[in-house]
């Protein structure tokens, strides 16, 4: 499943009845040239695999799939229970 492609997260979100919080501030960020940028970026001294990230808000995980390549463990936390499924 292609997380950075608009028409296979609006398929996702419309099967799983979700819409996204305005209370919860939610805009996920799907870009394809962002995250891998964001993720080099959030260990520039350290070598890959030798650090925990921890990601607030991970949405449909996108970011988090980018940080699972540099980072030893990623940890996330969302408060969006919708979002489990």
């Amino acid at each position: 499943m292609k997380l950075t492609d608009i028409s296979v997260i609006r398929d996702v979100m419309t099967r799983h009845g979700f819409s996204f919080s305005k209370a919860l501030g939610q805009n996920f960020l799907i870009n394809p040239s962002v995250c891998p940028r964001m993720a080099d970026a959030c260990h520039p001294d350290l070598p890959e695999k030798s650090f925990v990230a921890l990601e607030v808000g991970p949405g449909v995980g996108v970011l988090t799939k980018e940080l699972s390549r540099v980072a030893a463990k990623v940890i996330t936390v969302e408060l969006d229970r919708r979002l489990f499924p």
